[in-house]
């Protein structure tokens, strides 16, 4: 899996291990998630942000940009 990130902020990405947060619930006989990572995009700013991330199967060719669909809300359309 290929993953593109584009932001109107400076951001911070980091991969790290699927652990559950503190304040989460820890049941019995919950799933070790070893295998799973998590990704983490820490952006720190004023004012608007804009975040949009892309994720394509590895092989594709000829995948459009990440700044091909890095738009608001706003100007989101269904295509017919």
């Amino acid at each position: 899996m290929n993953l593109d990130f584009a932001c109107n902020k400076a951001y911070e990405l980091s991969i790290g291990p699927s652990v559950p947060l503190p304040t989460s619930p820890h049941p019995e006989g919950m799933t070790d998630d070893s295998d799973t990572k998590v990704i983490v995009l820490k952006v720190v700013a004023d004012g608007d942000v804009t975040i949009t991330a892309k994720l394509t199967p590895c092989g594709v060719q000829n995948a459009k940009s990440v700044n091909d669909f890095d738009m608001p809300f706003a100007q989101w359309s269904i295509p017919e």
